[in-house]
């Protein structure tokens, strides 16, 4: 049973983690857009920005969905060092 809950955890995390990414890459495109809307180099109109206009939105919103639910399998790792207790004397934290 203990197994099922870390397990059940693991999942829960992964889900957050793809979330945040997603957040994460719509946030990203959101700030490159405006800012190329804010030089000049864009109008404000999604019909204009994107050639199919609010399709293109939605083809981008799947395609972020599915990179932000794979790349917790890439981008994120669990790392540990094992440190003998007899080389370290103190360990400061800055």
């Amino acid at each position: 049973m203990a197994e099922t809950n870390y397990s059940g955890t693991k999942i829960m995390r992964y889900a957050l983690r793809a979330v945040k990414y997603f957040i994460y890459l719509c946030v990203l495109v959101a700030i490159m857009i405006g800012i190329l809307i804010a030089v000049g180099y864009a109008e404000a109109d999604i019909n204009s920005l994107f050639k199919k206009g609010y399709e293109s939105l939605l083809m981008i919103a799947v395609m972020f969905a599915a990179l932000s639910a794979i790349y917790p399998l890439f981008g994120f790792m669990k790392k540990s060092v094992i440190i003998p207790e007899n080389t370290v004397k103190s360990v400061t934290l800055s």
